[in-house]
């Protein structure tokens, strides 16, 4: 290998070095994030505070927020219910193409010979060279 190319793989595994260690850091900021905030909900909660003013123009409000399943699992499940307490279910389904599926198919076209200007405009294909690193998560630095 040349020096050239060692000096760009190099820099670019300090840069993807980088890259792991903020999303890791990012991800341990949330979940301290999530802790704090529960602290915060509980102690409203305890203390009866529904809001605070604060100085800085900010207002901590309580609130009630909602979180539901909706899952392949429970679909049929669900279709039902909402035809038993609505009378219909169509206003709460959506359909869109999936577009891993799709990626997967133009992919496998490409690979048969299609050219990336073969597919519609709208689906706005594209190639280009890109980089996998195999053995990234297992290597020793």
């Amino acid at each position: 290998m040349t020096d050239a190319l060692n000096a760009k793989i190099a820099t670019y595994y300090q840069a993807r070095d980088y890259y792991d260690l903020a999303k890791h850091a990012s991800d341990e900021a949330d979940k301290v994030r999530r802790e704090k905030e529960r602290e915060l909900v509980d102690y409203m909660i305890e203390h009866q505070i529904k809001k605070v003013s604060l100085a800085d123009g900010t207002t901590p409000i309580l609130v009630s927020a909602t979180s539901i399943s909706v899952t392949m699992d429970n679909y049929e499940a669900i279709r039902e219910w909402l035809r038993d307490t609505v009378g219909d279910d169509a206003d709460f389904l959506v359909t869109i193409p999936h577009k891993p599926a799709i990626l997967e198919h133009v992919k496998k076209r490409i690979e048969q010979g299609d050219a990336p200007q073969d597919f519609p405009d709208f689906l706005k294909c594209d190639t280009r060279p890109a980089l996998r690193v195999d053995g990234w998560k297992t290597r020793t630095t």
